[in-house]
């Protein structure tokens, strides 16, 4: 660079190593992410309707509860490239987990019985926190 740096320096994916010529992060999500991150919202919602003694089942379940978190994560997802950038990956999560408590809290509004907005939101977006988070810190530990 113009400076006198080496150009690796500023890319954020390159790290100086002290034995050698830089070498390159993968900043990647892993492939699976998508299917981790459903199996915490599937977890997330069912140990909610059986701690809750919940009756709803089937499509009404379907219909209430699972479909509009399940397309608010997919929209968020899409919208912050959660699972295809390379950068920002703490950020995107938070940002989808956001977008999933408020877009998914507009379509339960819909429902009967359902306010668009109430502690669940919160409830939720801090479950979905602690398990999306939670397996990609594993993950990313255990690769190490």
């Amino acid at each position: 660079s113009a400076d006198g740096s080496p150009p690796w320096k500023d890319d954020g994916l390159t790290t100086e190593t002290p034995t050698g010529p830089p070498t390159t992060r993968d900043t990647r999500p892993p492939r699976g992410a998508p299917i981790a991150d459903a199996v915490v919202l599937l977890g997330f919602l069912a140990l909610g309707r059986r701690s809750h003694g919940l009756e709803e089942s089937g499509l009404t379940w379907f219909l209430t509860v699972l479909w509009p978190l399940a397309f608010a994560w997919v929209v968020g997802a899409l919208v912050l490239q959660l699972y295809t950038a390379r950068t920002r990956e703490f950020a995107r999560l938070v940002g989808t987990i956001v977008m999933t408590a408020v877009l998914g809290g507009v379509m339960r509004h819909f429902t009967p019985g359902h306010a668009m907005f109430s502690a669940f939101n919160v409830v939720l977006s801090c479950g979905l926190l602690l398990g999306t988070a939670g397996w990609l810190v594993v993950w990313r530990v255990a690769r190490r």
